[in-house]
């Protein structure tokens, strides 16, 4: 593109891309360099034509040294003789030492999100204008392809995107900006950091983009371009599919429709669940484990077993559903109780009250489901009761001593959800003796050696003696 035909260019895509004179209330992201730089002094030639309110972003990151505070005092140096107000900001120490041991430009694109936000609010400004050219959008599809990103990773950056970023240079490749700067002996700052090898991306333009272009024999840049925008647009299609499909498989907060889910096309299964996990506590965007991790969960989990969500939630399947619940099959206001001996305990969310007893003699040792009978030699005393928790586990009578989770016991003896809340679950001090109702233990059996008994008894709490 000839840099004359830039200005031009600029004026007619802001026009068409805010055509709303009242939101022309633009912040400019400056460092100082050829391209920021370019990209104020394109905005300042049109601000009066097209009504634009300009203001200027620039944030000392302090890596650079007294580097970064040169590049400062000449964006607003400049600012001054554009006659533009500047919101200048230096980052603390801290927040520098803890940018640097981090993804530091992935940190450095949050701190400027957050403050355009907070500028947003107190300043009235609409958008923050970034001056991202073609090669940066060659640059981050290749960076992300190396990274095994999707097609919401390779897309192309938007002109206006939905967090108010608008880049009205991405078709503009880097040597038309020089141009201009050159055109207009227009002065910049210089980061050295950019010639360096540091970061991925900088190894992208100075080796591998160059390579490429060797080994093929001319510039791909226009061509991976032109691929991401492709990519874009079938991106936007399969976000509204996957958005319509979202509304109906999670469109109640309490369930997820699995079998729905589950027979969709893998692309559409992938963006229904990353949108799901957004919803559960993952943010705006959830990387590729945490879903694969719940669809491989989803296909494979038993009835009882849980997904742990980061908002502190569960997603419970319950045979063929999938349930969303606070607290499993615990009620959070339920603690576990001391159960004494002789000492009749209320267990007033199970409707049932639970009885301790020493025995010495036992004619039967075959009890109904309501009793329990144990060698108290075998018991670490003192009980406790509760409800049953997903990572329960009992020795199971009958099973030479190997462990079970209580929630398979359940599901073997198709235990509804609805009813597990009122388990109860009997622990002397080393482990689960007695799933009330289910199954005992091979810990505390009673055999020919027994001298000693401890018997329970649970009866419903209408029945119970006072």
């Amino acid at each position: 593109m000839n840099p004359f035909q830039l200005l031009s260019r600029v004026e007619a895509l802001i026009d068409t891309t805010i055509p709303d004179a009242s939101r022309r209330r633009l912040l400019l992201g400056v460092s100082g360099g050829i391209d920021s730089m370019a990209l104020l002094d394109l905005f300042a030639r049109v601000r009066e034509r097209l009504g634009l309110h300009l203001g200027i972003l620039h944030v000392n990151y302090g890596v650079r040294g007294l580097e970064s505070s040169e590049d400062a005092r000449f964006v607003k140096f400049v600012a001054r003789s554009y006659k533009i107000p500047i919101h200048a900001f230096s980052l603390p120490p801290a927040e520098i030492d803890r940018l640097k041991e981090s993804n530091f430009q992935e940190g450095a694109r949050r701190v400027r999100l957050q403050l355009f936000k907070n500028l947003k609010a107190k300043e009235g400004y609409r958008y923050l204008v970034m001056a991202h050219h073609q090669n940066d959008q060659v640059e981050t599809f290749l960076f992300n392809l190396f990274r095994g990103a999707g097609p919401g990773g390779l897309e192309a950056m938007k002109t206006l995107s939905s967090r108010g970023i608008f880049r009205p240079l991405l078709g503009v490749d880097r040597s038309t900006l020089h141009e201009y700067m050159k055109a207009r002996s227009l002065p910049h700052r210089r980061d050295r950091t950019n010639d360096q090898a540091v970061y991925t991306r900088n190894r992208i333009r100075h080796e591998v983009i160059p390579q490429v272009i060797k080994s093929v024999g001319r510039d791909p840049r226009s061509a991976i371009s032109r691929a991401a925008e492709l990519i874009s647009c079938d991106n936007d299609l399969l976000e509204v599919l996957a958005k319509r499909e979202t509304t109906i498989i999670f469109s109640n907060p309490g369930g997820i429709n699995g079998e729905r889910l589950l027979k969709l096309p893998p692309a559409l299964r992938r963006r229904v669940s990353r949108d799901i996990l957004s919803k559960l506590g993952w943010g705006d965007s959830p990387a590729y484990h945490p879903v694969e991790a719940l669809l491989n969960w989803m296909r494979t989990s038993s009835t009882g077993e849980v997904f742990e969500t980061r908002d502190g939630r569960f997603i419970l399947r319950d045979f063929d559903c999938f349930k969303v619940v606070d607290s499993c099959y615990r009620d959070p206001e339920v603690k576990s109780m001391l159960l004494a001996i002789d000492h009749p305990v209320r267990l007033a969310w199970a409707d049932t009250v639970i009885k301790a007893r020493f025995l010495f003699t036992a004619q039967n040792t075959h009890r109904p489901p309501h009793e329990f009978l144990a060698d108290l030699d075998r018991v670490d005393l003192p009980l406790m009761v509760g409800q049953v928790h997903p990572s329960d586990y009992i020795r199971p009578l009958g099973m030479d001593g190997h462990r079970k989770k209580v929630v398979k016991i359940l599901n073997d003896r198709h235990c509804p959800h609805s009813d597990r809340r009122k388990v109860v679950v009997v622990r002397d001090q080393r482990e689960i003796i007695w799933v009330v109702g289910h199954v005992v233990s091979h810990a505390t059996r009673v055999t020919q050696e027994t001298k000693e008994f401890l018997h329970l008894d649970v009866v419903p709490m209408g029945r119970a003696n006072p």
